[in-house]
This record gives C-alpha cells, structure tokens and sequence, in this order.
C-alpha cells in the first residue's frame, strides 16, 4: 500500500470521527431554534400607512414542502401581494413577508433616498407601490429617483400619475418640466412651467426656470418681463438681475444692461460675473477707461484671469496708448509664456511698428509651442521681405507651402513674389495650384492673364479674361485686361467696346482711359485720343508722360502750335512755381524746344537760382533721364550755394553712376566745356564697347559664310522690303552656307496690319523671334555663364535693351555666324554691340534713309544716344554702316560731324517679277470702277504713307492746281498712315473729293502703277526711295522733289525731274507740263524701264553686298 492510500483512509476515519463528536451539539442547537421561531409567531402592527401584518400564529413543523390546501387564503393573499412563491416552510414564509415588509417601509424609502441611493430607492419604492399603488409619497421618492438618474421618461410618467390623484401637486409639475427640459424639449418644458405659473403665481422655481428658457430661445423682452416677477417676489434674487442684464445686452441696449450689472455690483461688490460683464460692455462702448478701471478692479480679485489682463492691453491699443499697451501684452507673456494669442498679438504689433526683428522673435517663439502655426509662419515671411532678406522670404512661404499646400493666401503670395521679380514659369505655376483649388479664384485667373500678356500670348489672356467676367460682367480688371489684349492682337473695334464700358463703369479708370487713347489713335480718330490725353494732363499735370502722350498726339495732327501752346496747359496747371517750370523745361529739353528751354531756364535761374532746392531738383531729374551733363552743372550750383544731405546723395549717385562705366570727372567736365551732353547710357554702351576690344574676335575659316540678319519686325515697309530681298538672293547664293533671320517680333501689330511673315515663309529661311519673354535663353545652357562678365554693365541698362542684347548675344555665341547684318538704328545699336560681346567676325550695319534727325524729331527724341552709341562701336574696324544712297551717307557723315566719314554706298534691289506675281493674285478692277474715272483721263498717282514726311497737303494742293488746268487728270495716292483721315478731309473741304482719290494701302502696286500715266512724289524727307524705283521699273515716268536719294533714283530730264522747290505752283507747273508733251511722256516710259531694272536689280544688290561683307571681314 503506497503512502497516498494510507493518507486517504485516515482522512475517511477523522471525518467519521468529528461527525460522532458534534452530532449532539447540532441537534441540540436546532431544538432551540425551533423553540425560537415558535415564541416569534405574531408580527407587529405595521404603523400608519405602513403595511399590516398577521394576528395570529402559524405552527412551523419541519416539514420542508407545505401543502397549499393546508394554508389559508388570507396567508395566501398576503404571499401573492408580496409576490412571494408559495413553496416553502411556513417560517420560511414568514420570514420573507417580513423581510419585504422592512424593505418597503417608508422610513426605509426616506433613508435610501437621503443616502442618494436612488435606484435602491426605485426598487423598494415600486415593491411599496405594487402593493400600495395609490400611495403619494412613495410616488414623490419614486419620480425624484427617476430624475436623479436621468430616467425621465419615466419620471413623468409617474408625475402624471400622481396628478391624477393629485392635480394640483407642485412637485410633479415642477418634475415633468424639469425632465422634458433634460430630454432637450424645451417647448414643452415652457409650456409645463408656465401650467405651474397659473396655478402657483409666485413659484419662484418656475418663474426662475421661465426666464432661463426664454433667455436660451433668446425672447428676451419674455426673459425680462418674468425675471422681473422674480424680483417681485425676492428683490435681491442675483440670478434674476443678471438675466435681466444679460437681455439687455443681447438687445444691444447696453446702457440698460449696464445700469442692472451696476445694481448687482451695489449688492455684491466683488461678483465677478458682474464685473466682467461690464468689462465687456465698457469696450463694446468704446468706453475703454472705464473698461481698464472695472477690469483692474477683477484683477484684485482674480489677479491671474487671462481674458480681463486681455482686456486692459486691447483698451490700451484703442487709446492708442501703445506703450502701455505693449507692457500689458508682455505681462500677460510673462504670467502664461504659453499663450499663443498673446504671442500672436505681440507678433502684429511688432511688424506694424516694423521691429520685424521682434516679429521674428515672438513667431518663433510661437513655433515652439506650436510647430506649423501658420499666423506664425507668414509674419516670419512677411518680416523677413521687409527686411530685405527676399531669399529667406520666399523659402519662409515655401515651407507654409509644403505644410498647407492648400492654403489659397500663401499661393497667392508666391504668385506676387514670383511675379515682382518676372519668373513667369514659377507664377503659372502657383497660378495652376490655386485654379486646382478654386477653378473661379480671381487673383489666380488675374495673374494668369497677366502672365500671358506680358509673354505676349494675348488670345490665352484673352480666353482667361473672358473666363472672369462670365464669372462678373462688370468685373474692372477682366474688362481692361481684355480691352488691353484686343488691342495688341489688333482687333480695336472689340477693344473699344471693352474700354468705353469700363469708362462708363469707372470714368476715372486711369489704364483703360489710357489705352483707349491708344486705340483711337490707331483708329486715326485723334481728336478722341486728344481729349482723353487732356484728361489726362488735367487729373495729373505733374505726371510727365501725360504732357509728352498729348504733344505726340499733336503732332501726328499736324497741330505743332498747338503742342506748343502745351507749355502755357502746364503752367495753368501747376501756376509759375518752380513744379511748374521744371515741368515746362523738361518737355521743351525733350522736343528740343531750344529756344524755349533756354528761356525757361534763364528766367528760373533768375528767380530761384539762389535755392539749392531749385538745383536739386534738376539734378535728380537729370540723373533720372540719365544726362550727366546738365545733372553735374545744377549739382556743382546747389553745392556753391549749401552742401547738405540731399545733394551730398546726390553727388554720390552720380559718381556710383560714372564709376560704374569707368568714366572720369574730367571726361564730363571736357564735354560740358565744349557744351556736350553725356548721357549715362552712352557710357555704358562706350564701357561695352571697350571691354569687348579685350574679346579676341573669332576669325572667319568658312569657304561659305553664315550669316544672320537681324530686323526689329516683318511690317510691310521699306527697310523690311529690302530685308526679305537679301534674304531671298542670300539664300540662293552659292557663296552663302546658311542664312538666318533674327526678328525681335515678326509682328508686332498683332495681325493688325499684313507683314512679309509670308514671303519669308516662302523662302524658307528660319525664323527666330528673339523678344518672346517666355523661355527666351533655352537652350543656352552653357552660353549663360558667358554673361557673367558683362553682367555689372548691362545691368544698368533699362530692360528694354537687355531684351535684345542678351537674347541676341546668346544666339551670336552660340551659331557663330560670319556675319551679323542688321537694319536701321536701334537694332544696329543693340545686335551690334552683342555682336561685339560674341566676337563675331563681320558686323555689317544698314542705316536709315536719312541721319535719324532728319526724318522727323520724333524718332529722334527718344534715342538722343544713337550718336554716341554709333561712335563707340565704330571704333571697332569690323563694324561697317552701310547706306542706301549717296545722299543718306552723306546726311550721317554731316550727322557724326565729321564730312570726311566715308560709308559703304548699296543700292537697292527691287523684285520687279515678284510685285508682278502679288498683282496677278488679286484685281483693282472693283475699287477702280467705284472710282468712275473717265477712260480718256490721264491719271497722276503716288504710293506712300501718310505722314508730315511724305507731305500730303503738298500733294493735294499741287494735284488741285493741275486739276483745274486740265480737265482731264485726276489724282490717286495708294497708301494709308496716320494724316489719311485729315487729308481726306482737307480734301472735302477742297470740293476735289471727286477728283482726286485714296483706295488705301494695298499689296497690288503694279495693277496701279499700270494705271498712271505720271508717278508724283514731293517728300521733305527720304532716302532711297523705292516707290519712284517700282513706278519707272513699270514704265511710270516720276516727277519728285529734291529730297534724300530721290535724284539718285531717276536720270533727270529723261526718266523724270527732279524738282528744287516745294511750291504747289512750281510743281504743278513741271506736271501739266509734262502731261502736255506726250512724246517725252512715251519716251521717258520705255527709258525708265530700262534705267530702273538694270540699276537697281537685286542680283546687283547681292553682288555689292558680298563685297560689303569680305570688307567686314577683312577689317
């Protein structure tokens, strides 16, 4: 037997052996307790309203099952009421009745209920009651229970049930208002009070409770009216008086309000409720040293609440006492270093006092607490561009960006900053992030439109302008910019439309005024754009710009007193002060008004010439323009008379102006001494031109040339003519590897106007359009390191030239052409001098007709550097100006001072078989038979602009002359121009209408020319004049003025004459009689022919230009 066996049977024995010993004990026990229960029998009477229990015994055997018939139905009763079980012993029984007795007496209920166990309260409240049901009290504990443990729907059903014994019972009306106000119904909850009311007029708990539901309904005239029966009731009720106070204050009846927050504060002086609230109300009244007094008196008591120490600094900022203002905010920082609208508020001010270093400070400390605030973020962007600090600026609003890719101010704010320094690309960008956003977003379709303006993609602006106002009919900014784009894509009829609404829209709207004085100009309507340039000058006299538009517009009027009579406007405008005369000297300088310069001058001197003031001023406009010359003499008189700040600065900016081009004081003062003018951009196309002789020029290898040739635009003019000839014999010639044209804009009038975009098409010569702003240096990768060099000088040239020079100079160092041949005298200035910079071989230059002032002082007034510039690359021996006549070369010899200057001579060639094949591609026949001109007439006809140059009154008044003469001539000028309108006009005025004709420009020159018996020309100003070349190579004998190269173009006497005098009568006289010899007139037609198409052959023009480019490159 193992050890577990053994152990088990002892244990067996033990418990046998503790039953024998204990045994006795247990039943001596349970006789005993029989004994008990038998002296226990009767219950005690239950006291009033508590529950009855037996009069008389009942035996307890020991039997565990009792038999149902044994006990009484009475027994029986009393069980079932306590839904007790009837299985048991009858002193088990009795035992349980008792025990649901005690639980369910009603000092059972209140001691539950005062002990806050309320759900033990229901459950002996709903015993009682089950058997009880029509006990009140038991009721009242029950829904009191039911409340206090959000049981409400049940809650009012037993208020419900306790008023149907007791209809009147307070409570259970207070309690079903009080739950349907838990369970969120508010209506009812008014409606049950206001029963309470009616039936308990003073009941202080509904009345109470009435003015806090209409309060939150925001009825506060109801809110007051039952506050108010509160006070009547208890004139001291505080609860009352602040609901009062507050309706008021939602009424916006602050006086009121203030008046009831006063009376409690009279009651309770340190109610802090009440003192903030009239805190509050104080500055709502802008009474914000009551609103400190009352917020300091909070502080006493609460000396650490946030919103009143908010309070003071905000009162003190609209005291505009900003010092204390500032101390309260740093004292809140101080108190709670954490509170970031403090910090932010800090943040503000410091940027609006432009301490944007604290600014920085205070965001970064908001950083700390909060990593991405983006309040934060911005005024560290926002401080670090006032700052100057523009690189940091912009990686500040790219970090924003990456944080809040989405938020629409940050992109915005990247378009700007992208857009001020003209990265386009970045700005579509941003521009395309902001659409994805918001498709309609205003500033980014703005910027949009903008952006593609500028790049010269009008129709997109267009479209996107379009976009805006089917967004707002009436929006500004749409309205212009769509006016603007019509009017450089050239559709002015459209364009109008757009400006005239916006001008009846906003009649003060300065860029579409301005624009549209463009637009009737290009619509020849002058006396429009005049008015709206008077507006102009009227609004703004001392803008210059506005004086410089009016006399231009006077000028191509013909109306030259009237320009003049501009000078009195301005001093109407600005009185004879000293504004005045700097403005009226200004304008005569840049017309060269001479004589009235000089007299303005010397009288201002005479009057203020003691006034440092006076010379300071002409020395920063002088240095504004750009004149070294007239801003070191004012400067060197404001000197002698007081040196002080201003000219000290400005003596300082003229020297960083001279330093930077390397040009001496002593160089300026030589110049004024032989009463020169030096203008700062001739010195800095002078340091150009000699750093580039530091450049080793390349030197040509090529058996075959490559040469580029470089035109400002394609306009169906002269010069441009003579562009598409070389291009098109260059092209065929055998000597010549590779031809190309650069144009800044092929076309520049927006298709306004036809170009030789067409022929060039034809020739198949490739085309750069080097002025596009968009992705101009592409491809340049490496040739944009080579500007480094020169990028202190062209930095300081307008942007104007650099969008040539650079472009330009990137394509020359990049193709390495031979030859760089350009045409007339700003892009001659500009292409050679990046020729220069490139080292190419050969610079071949042609010039204009005539020296640029003597074509007329408009174009001139605007290029007074043109001469210098010339001098300066002239230097270089490469550099070749050629011109189109003797006569033009000699006018620039007499132009440079210098007679001796001797220019290369080619003349033009004429594509005598192409302006056959452009007539044979359309007919005249219907505009000529609108004419209705007898077929006997003898026809004396012209092609030419008009314009002051070509004279065409000159013209009308000597073809009225020959006219009256001879019946039987009538008079046609092809052509159209900016005089066309008045001359038609003047015309009308003449009753020659019928006689005398203008069809327009047209493309047909030889269906005319066939139609003349005599070409007529009396310009004041040409060079080599195509038009009388075209009219004898199709057998139009010519009759012209002296001017220009015109008798280089004619054999005078035979082919035509030549005419000194710029009399109608003379003229007239050569012509009638001319027409009256009708064998010279036969034989003059059959010697032109022949002169003109042997002389001025383009195979001939070819052949001189190889010749005139080996030269280039030989120097």
């Amino acid at each position: 037997m193992d050890f577990f066996m053994i152990l088990e049977n002892l244990g067996i024995c033990f418990g046998i052996f503790v039953s024998i010993i204990l045994f006795p004990w247990i039943f001596t026990i349970f006789i005993q307790k029989k004994e008990e229960f038998k002296d226990d029998l009767e219950l005690e009477e239950i006291p009033d309203k508590e529950i009855r229990t037996y009069s008389y015994h009942i035996d307890l055997s020991t039997q565990l099952i009792i038999n149902f018939e044994e006990l009484d139905d009475e027994f029986k009763r009393e069980l079932e009421k306590r839904k007790i079980s009837l299985y048991g012993s009858k002193s088990t029984l009795l035992r349980k009745i008792k025990d649901v007795d005690e639980m369910i007496k009603i000092t059972n209920i209140r001691e539950l209920y005062s002990s806050a166990d309320y759900f033990k309260t229901i459950e002996a409240t709903m015993k009682r009651l089950e058997i009880y049901p029509d006990e009140i009290e038991p009721k009242i504990f029950l829904f009191r229970s039911y409340f206090l443990t959000k049981q409400y729907d049940e809650c009012i059903e037993i208020c419900n049930d306790v008023l149907k014994i007791e209809p009147l019972n307070i409570n259970a009306l207070r309690f079903i208002a009080r739950s349907n106000t838990q369970l969120g119904k508010q209506d009812d909850a008014l409606i049950n009070y206001l029963d309470v009311i009616k039936k308990y007029p003073e009941d202080l708990d509904s009345l109470s409770n009435i003015m806090r539901i209409y309060y939150n309904f925001e009825n506060f005239e109801e809110c007051i009216i039952f506050s108010k029966k509160v006070l009547k009731i208890e004139e001291t009720n505080i609860s009352a008086m602040r609901f009062i106070a507050r309706s008021y204050k939602n009424m916006l009846n602050l006086e009121l309000s203030e008046n009831q927050y006063l009376q409690i504060i009279k009651l309770e002086p340190n109610d802090l409720d009440s003192l903030i609230m009239l805190t509050r109300i104080y500055y709502t009244q802008e009474n914000y040293k009551k609103c400190i007094d009352k917020a300091n008196k909070i502080l006493e008591i609460d000396d650490n609440n946030l919103e009143i120490m908010r309070y003071i600094a905000r009162s003190y900022g609209k005291l505009d006492d900003e010092l204390n203002m500032k101390e309260k905010y740093l004292a809140i920082i101080q108190k709670f270093p954490e509170d970031v609208n403090t910090l932010l508020i800090l943040s503000r001010i410091y940027y609006n006092n432009e301490n944007f270093e604290e600014c920085i400070h205070f965001s970064e400390e908001i950083l700390n607490l909060e990593k991405n605030n983006i309040d934060a973020m911005r005024f560290i962007a926002r401080s670090n561009h006032k700052l100057g600090n523009q690189e940091k600026s912009l990686s500040n609003y790219l970090n924003i960006f990456s944080e809040y890719p989405e938020d629409s101010d940050t992109i915005s704010t990247l378009m700007r900053i992208y857009y001020r320094v003209s990265d386009f690309d970045n700005v579509l960008i941003y521009c395309e992030k902001l659409l994805e956003i918001d498709e309609n977003n205003e500033t980014a379709n703005i910027f949009k439109a903008r952006i593609n303006m500028k790049l010269g993609e009008y129709e997109i602006a267009y479209t996107v302008w379009q976009k805006l106002l089917q967004i707002d009919q009436n929006n500004l900014e749409a309205l212009i910019g769509s006016g603007r784009g019509l009017y450089l894509l050239g559709d002015y009829s459209k364009s109008r439309e757009f400006l005239e609404r916006v001008l009846e829209i906003s009649p003060d709207e300065r860029r579409a005024r301005r624009t549209l004085a463009l637009v009737y100009e290009r619509a020849k309507e002058y006396e429009k754009a005049l008015q709206l340039h008077s507006i102009e000058c009227e609004q703004f006299p001392e803008t210059f710009s506005n004086w410089e538009k009016k006399v231009n517009i006077l000028f191509r009027m013909n109306k030259k007193e009237q320009a003049y009579h501009c000078l009195d406007e301005i001093y109407s405008a600005l009185g004879d002060t000293l504004e005045g005369n700097l403005m009226a000297y200004t304008l005569s300088t840049s017309y060269y008004w001479t004589d009235k310069a000089t007299q303005i001058i010397q009288s201002a001197e005479e009057r203020w010439g003691d006034d440092t003031t006076f010379h300071t001023s002409i020395t920063k406009n002088s240095l504004d323009e750009g004149n070294l010359t007239r801003a070191y003499i004012h400067l060197s008189k404001s000197k002698e008379i007081e040196i002080n700040e201003v000219n000290l600065n400005l003596e300082r900016r003229l020297m960083e102006m001279l330093n930077s081009t390397s040009t001496t004081i002593e160089n300026l003062e030589n110049l004024i001494s032989r009463g020169e003018d030096l203008l700062f951009i001739e010195c800095i196309f002078r340091a150009i031109s000699e750093r580039a002789k530091k450049i080793k020029r390349r030197t040509s290898t090529n058996k075959k040339l490559n040469v580029s040739i470089v035109s400002s635009s394609l306009g169906r003019g002269g010069a441009e003519r003579q562009v598409v000839a070389c291009l098109d014999g260059l092209s065929k010639n055998k000597k010549i590897n590779e031809v190309k044209l650069y144009c800044f804009g092929a076309d520049n009038t927006g298709g306004a106007q036809e170009t030789y975009i067409p022929e060039i098409k034809e020739i198949g010569v490739e085309m750069v359009e080097f002025g596009k702003l968009r992705d101009w240096n592409k491809g340049f990768d490496d040739e944009k390191e080579s500007l480094i060099p020169w990028r202190d000088l062209l930095d300081l040239f307008p942007k104007r030239f650099l969008r040539e020079i650079e472009p330009l100079y990137l394509h020359f160092k990049k193709e390495k052409p031979d030859i760089v041949h350009t045409w007339q005298d700003q892009t001659n200035i500009n292409a050679g001098i990046a020729a220069l910079m490139a080292g190419v071989p050969g610079i071949v230059m042609f010039a204009r007709s005539q020296r640029p002032d003597g074509k007329t002082m408009m174009h001139i007034r605007n290029r007074p550097y043109l001469k210098k510039a010339y001098k300066s690359i002239f230097e270089h021996p490469n550099v070749l100006l050629c011109h189109n006549s003797n006569s033009g070369a000699k006018s620039y010899s007499e132009w440079f001072d210098d007679e001796e200057l001797e220019f290369p001579v080619i003349y033009n060639g004429t594509d005598f078989e192409g302006i056959k094949q452009a007539s044979l591609n359309g007919s005249i026949e219907k505009t000529w038979n609108k004419l209705s001109i007898p077929n006997n007439a003898l026809i004396v006809g012209s092609v030419f602009r008009f314009v002051n140059e070509k004279q065409p009154y000159l013209w009308i008044d000597t073809l009225i002359k020959v006219c009256k003469e001879n019946p039987r001539v009538y008079g046609i000028v092809v052509g159209s121009g900016g005089l066309m309108d008045s001359s038609e006009k003047y015309l009308k005025e003449k009753g020659m209408d019928d006689r005398i004709f203008f069809p327009g420009q047209t493309r047909m020159v030889k269906s005319w020319l066939d139609k003349f018996d005599l070409f007529f020309l009396c310009s004041r100003v040409e060079g080599l004049p195509n038009v009388i070349i075209e009219a004898q190579g199709f057998g139009v004998p010519v009759i012209s003025t002296n001017a220009g190269g015109a008798y280089e173009t004619i054999i005078d006497g035979e082919t035509g004459h030549i005419v000194e005098s710029h009399d109608p009568n003379d003229l007239s006289e050569r012509i009638i009689s001319v027409l009256e010899d009708e064998v010279w007139l036969e034989t003059a037609r059959k010697r032109s022919i022949e002169f003109a198409q042997r002389t001025f052959s383009t195979s001939n023009m070819i052949k001189r230009l190889l010749e005139i480019y080996q030269t280039s490159l030989k120097n």
